[in-house]
């Protein structure tokens, strides 16, 4: 059903055919021919994008869930409105202040009282917008059979939309729905993972400042004295990081990385050692670099810049060490610190270049 409905190309349908077409081996050496899937081969993404779209239309479009996507818009508190207002006691004040100290003492003035009832307001749950109705909403991202929902709204929301995935899922597309897999998670109190990252966002509010609003809290582009703005209560947003200690052990296992004394070290890779000098820089590169630019959106990026320019840059040079019978000193004075190695005619084959923050 699902294939006549979206691949109606015939070329493409045969090409498909003949590529899962398998031979399995038996154990009288003989083989049959069955239609599967090989495990990890790039076709299944394709397979997976095709058949999971009936969940993506389910999710964004399906009429079970449009209460989900309907949320209303917020509107500004008037009751913090008022709050920041100055008043004409407060005004007086900070013009005396003017007069007899100053314009920059009358700036610092304004400025702490707005912070001091910032502060009050948020001790006492005054919000800074309030919203009309339910503002229940849903965020959608899949990656191939990996996704995940953000909800703003109760728990009881996330288990009804979570009951409603599980029946569509079996009844429509004939797949089990994993609960060993599936977690709800509040962001604020623990971390979610996903594709190797873990998605979390901070539990307090932060005091921010608006470039464009002075004391007053009155729209001033001109910046009259810009060390004092208009203060207000921030909520932090989500942070995308990446746990370093988890992908240093998985790059122990691949013999990339050793572990001493709780701690990690760059080591020699023994499966690169068949290669000659500039096939071993570009190899090892290529593996951190794919780490690096992988998980190099994320808001801890700077380990990403030190997963790839020491772990990998050393990994490397220990391994031309290894092969070379040499110490790792001796081959960054002969290659440099970027392992720049040339050819006769001096042109440049193989580099470790190294990342900056303008690489990210």
């Amino acid at each position: 059903m699902i294939r006549k409905k979206y691949i109606s190309h015939q070329t493409f349908i045969d090409l498909l055919y003949k590529v899962l077409k398998a031979k399995i081996v038996l154990l009288n050496s003989s083989f049959i021919r069955k239609i599967e899937t090989p495990q990890g081969f790039s076709i299944s993404l394709i397979l997976c994008n095709i058949y999971l779209h009936e969940l993506d239309i389910f999710i964004n479009e399906s009429e079970k869930l449009k209460k989900f996507r309907n949320a209303k818009a917020s509107i500004a508190n008037p009751q913090l409105k008022a709050l920041l207002s100055v008043s004409k006691e407060e005004d007086e004040q900070a013009k005396n202040i003017k007069r007899s100290k100053g314009k920059l003492k009358y700036w610092k003035f304004l400025h702490k009282l707005r912070v001091s009832k910032l502060k009050f307001a948020e001790k006492n749950g005054i919000n800074r917008v309030i919203f009309k109705g339910k503002n229940r909403r849903i965020v959608y991202v899949r990656y191939a059979d990996n996704f995940i929902i953000f909800v703003w709204g109760t728990k009881n929301d996330c288990l009804e939309i979570k009951k409603l995935v599980k029946n569509f899922l079996k009844a429509n597309l004939d797949l089990d729905f994993s609960e060993e897999k599936s977690h709800i998670t509040y962001l604020k109190k623990s971390k979610a993972n996903f594709l190797g990252f873990q998605i979390w966002q901070s539990p307090k509010k932060i005091l921010s400042k608006k470039s464009d609003i002075n004391p007053y809290g009155k729209t001033d582009r001109v910046k009259t004295n810009s060390k004092f703005r208009g203060a207000f209560m921030q909520t932090p947003g989500i942070q995308i990081t990446f746990n370093m200690n988890e992908v240093l052990r998985k790059l122990v296992d691949k013999g990339l990385v050793r572990y001493k004394a709780r701690k990690f070290f760059p080591t020699s890779y023994k499966s690169a050692l068949q290669y000659d000098i500039p096939n071993i820089v570009l190899y090892i590169k290529s593996i951190f670099r794919g780490l690096a630019y992988y998980y190099g959106f994320a808001h801890n990026r700077s380990d990403a810049k030190v997963l790839y320019n020491y772990f990998g840059r050393y990994c490397t040079a220990m391994t031309i060490a290894h092969k070379t019978k040499s110490k790792v000193s001796k081959v960054f004075k002969k290659y440099g610190s970027e392992l720049t190695i040339t050819d006769s005619k001096n042109k440049v084959i193989a580099s470790f270049d190294v990342f900056s923050n303008a690489n990210f």
